[in-house]
This record gives C-alpha cells, structure tokens and sequence, in this order.
C-alpha cells in the first residue's frame, strides 16, 4: 500500500479472530478483481465489541497470503498480541470482499 493511501475498512461480526472466521473488506474499487488477485492492503479492523485495530493483507510472490493483526484489547479487558493469520480464501460480495480467516501461524 503507497505510504499515503488510507486504509480500507474491514469488518469482523466476532469479538475475535478465529479458524474459520471472516472479515469483509470494504471501500475496494475493484472487488471481483481484488478477490481474485488480491495485492497487500491496510486494513482498519472493526470487531463486534465496538474495538478496532490496524491490520494488513500481504501476500507472497507465490500468491500466498496472510492477514496481520495489531495487538489490542477487546471491550471486555481482553488483551490479545499481534498475530498473523494465514488466508483460506478471499470472495467478492458486491462491493465487499470476503476474507476467510485460516490458522494462525506461530
């Protein structure tokens, strides 16, 4: 992502990430294509719980990807450290995209 281009809006229906959760992107100019070639991407990630963090999509030159969370605390007091997730997939839906969410690599 260039240096002064804001983040993308993403949003978790959970309090938390897990295997198997999904995070909709929002605000992409081009969702169908960005789902099938996504390109790294910052993220602001909005929860359930009304907290938010910065996060990002990197991908690898073999076309793998990971999303990036920032360390942060849940409303309930929760205190959860960066983690890097793997990317089971991305979807387009409309003008979102669809992240799911894959182990997270330790």
């Amino acid at each position: 992502m260039p240096p002064d281009a804001a983040p993308h809006t993403a949003v978790c229906s959970y309090t938390h990430l897990f295997r198997g959760a999904s995070v909709r992107i929002h605000g992409l100019s081009r969702p169908a294509a960005y789902a099938e070639d996504p390109l790294a991407t910052g993220l602001l990630l909005r929860f359930a719980d009304g907290t938010a963090t910065d996060a990002e999509i990197l991908v690898s030159s073999n076309g793998e990807a990971v999303l990036v969370v920032s360390g942060h605390t849940t409303r309930a007091g929760t205190r959860l450290p960066e983690r890097t997730w793997l990317v089971r997939g991305f979807r387009a839906l409309g003008d979102e995209v669809e992240v799911t969410v894959g182990v997270p690599m330790e």
